[in-house]
Order: structure tokens, then sequence, then C-alpha cells
């Protein structure tokens, strides 16, 4: 009985030994194994604060035209994008009735020409038989009176006929300078009004850039340079000035519209753009020297923001506070960094000063996009 007691208690004594090693084992290998880590070394630079936004190519001077007189669309000739010529017939009116007008006119005229015509020879022959006494003076001044009247209705009449012809002539829709047709509100067989708008024409060579701002940017926004570059063709690019600014937000978005010009030795670039088509907006200015780290290498705590730097022996991680400039898409550019420093780049939320670790380097420009900038970045 106690020889069997003694084996079941070295039995146990035994594994339990191995368990106590066992786990020993496991806790010093824990131990020594270090964490894996992305790091790469990041660099001050010369920054800008950029914003990107989406503008169009519009014309500085669109004319909405319409008939000058009301009636029903004989013919139109234009479509839309069409470029024009200066008075070139874009469409006409059925001009039947005006011409008619015409031939009403004339006839009134003729007639009042006649009457004019006798009333100044009565009043000639009034005037040679007063001289005699043979015709009172009263007599003759209302002969007098009749004949400038007729002489007033018949320049009366010659107006109402030039009115005529006109009114035969706005008939005609010409084309007040070269352009380009950007919308059209009516087809042939409509009836229109006068005045009414129908065809926009906008004027050639006088591209300009129209965008609308976000109301945070309105103070400064001239202290920004300004290009625009084709979303078609990147190697259409071109500096701008603001050549207006809108003082009342739009309801829609609260944005202020404006209008850029290009620069002189740019007016033949944006001129190979079609009107309407849309560019790339970019407002830049220079700001103080920082390193742009991707936004998953900046931990937030208590009482700043910083970074997981690497050790001057490269094994284990210290913080470093940063200053925080701005934020873009992807990326954060802060100040308070050495030149070169070597920040962990990805799962910096996951460690701690006690940590052991092993750097696995990556390039910068796998970790940062550059020049790559998003809407409103920079601000």
């Amino acid at each position: 009985m106690n020889r069997e007691w003694m084996r079941y208690t070295t039995k146990m004594m035994l594994c339990a030994s191995i368990l106590v090693f066992a786990g020993c084992g496991q806790v010093e290998s824990k131990k020594e194994v270090p964490t894996l880590v992305y790091v790469t070394a990041f660099h001050q630079s010369q920054g800008h604060n950029e914003v990107l936004l989406t503008g169009s190519i519009r014309s500085r001077s669109e004319t909405a035209m319409g008939f000058r007189v009301g009636g029903k669309v004989l013919k139109r000739m234009v479509n839309v994008g069409d470029h024009v010529k200066k008075n070139q017939l874009l469409a006409t009116l059925d001009s039947v009735d005006y011409q008619l007008a015409v031939g009403v006119a004339a006839e009134q005229l003729e007639a009042a020409k006649v009457t004019a015509e006798q009333a100044m020879v009565d009043a000639a022959r009034f005037k040679r038989l007063g001289s005699d006494g043979s015709i009172a003076i009263a007599e003759i001044e209302r002969q007098q009176t009749r004949a400038n009247a007729a002489r007033a209705t018949m320049e009366q009449a010659k107006q109402q006929l030039e009115l005529a012809k006109n009114k035969v002539e706005y008939t005609a829709l010409k084309a007040p300078f070269d352009g380009v047709i950007t919308s059209l509100n009516f087809e042939e067989g409509h009836v229109v009004s006068e005045g009414q708008p129908l065809i926009f024409v906008a004027k050639k060579g006088e591209y300009e850039v129209a965008v609308d701002l976000p109301e945070h940017l309105v103070s400064h926004v001239k202290a920004y340079k300004t290009t625009a570059t084709s979303w078609n063709d990147a190697s259409i690019s071109f500096n701008l000035t603001m050549r207006e600014l809108s003082s009342m937000a739009t309801p829609q978005g609260r944005m202020y519209p404006a209008r850029y010009v290009p620069s002189r030795d740019a007016l033949e670039t944006i001129a190979l753009l079609p009107l309407g088509s849309t560019v790339k907006f970019t407002l830049s200015r220079p700001m103080e020297s920082g390193t742009t780290l991707p936004i998953s290498a900046v931990i937030k705590t208590k009482e700043s923001a910083g970074v997981w730097a690497l050790n001057s022996a490269e094994n284990g991680v210290e913080f470093v506070p940063v200053n925080i400039l701005n934020y873009g898409t992807r990326t954060v550019r802060v100040t308070g960094l050495k030149d070169g420093i070597k920040v962990v780049s990805v799962g910096a939320q996951k460690l701690d000063a006690s940590m052991k670790v092993q750097p696995i380097e990556r390039p910068y420009e796998t970790v940062v996009e550059i020049p790559r900038k998003g809407a409103y970045e920079g601000l």
C-alpha cells in the first residue's frame, strides 16, 4: 500500500513539474518574440495648402435672344452646340401679316401726302387773297393750321411705314456676335411672344471658369494661387485670376458663385476646351514646413496627439508628441518630428512603450500618396 502511494505521488509530482516547466517556457517564449511593425522614415518638407474643387468653362457674355415681335416660328436654322457668325440667320417667323401691314402703312402715307399737299396749296392761296383784304386774317390762320396738321399727319404716316418695315425685319432672328448656341427653347411651328427668350448664344473668345466656393473660403480666397486643369486632358492647364465673387450664397449648398479669367498667355489654351466642359479647379498656397504622415500613424491621448517612433536601439518604441497642422483625405500634416525619424505607420493604436518590436521598413511613397489631394483638403 505504501509503495503504491509512493508511486502515485511520484507520478503526480513529475506531471506537475512538466506542466510548470512547460508554462515557464511559454511565458519566456512570449517575452522573447517581438511584435512586427511597419515603420517609415519621414522627412520635413515645405508644404502647400490645397483645395480641389470642380469648375466649368463658361463664356463671359451669354445672351438670351428672342424675336422683337410675336408670331409663328416658320424655320429654325441652328441646333445646340452650333458655332455661328455675327449676323447669321438663326430663325424666322411667318411675316405675311407684317408685310400686309407695310402695304397698309404705305397707302396711308400716300393719302396723307395728298391731303398735306392740298392743305398747303389752299394755305398759299388764302395768303395771296388775304393780301388785298379779300379773306379775313382769322380764316388765313385757320387754313395754315390745317396745312400744318396735314403735314404732321404725313410725317406720322412716314414713321408708321418705317415701323411696319422694321417689324418685317424683326421676323428674322440673327446672331449679335460670333459665338456658340448653348440652349434652345422653341421648335418650328411654335407661336412665340415678343421678347420671349428662345436662343442662348455664348460669345466666342471670352471664356472663363465658373466655380462655387465654400463659405469658409470666401474671406481669404484671394490669398490662394488658382489653376484649372481639364478633366479629360491633364496637359491642358492654366493659371486663373478672380474676376468676380458673388456677395450672396446660393440657396442650395450655401456656396458663393465666382468667375475666374485665364492669364493672357492662357487665352489660347482655354479656347481648346468646349463650353460647359468640366475642369479641376485648384486653390493652393504655401504653408509652414512640416511632416506629412498617414492618418493611421497618429494617435491621440488625453494630453496631446503623437506618434510611436523607434528608439535608438530600434527594438522598442517611444511616444513623440506632435502638433497637427491640417488633415487631408488620407494624410495628416504635423510639426514636432525630427527630420528622418522612423515612425510606426500602421497599427500604432495597438502599441505601448513596454513592447519589444521588430521593424519592417516601408518606402515613403507606398505610405503617403503624393500629390493626391481630396476635396477641401488642407483647410
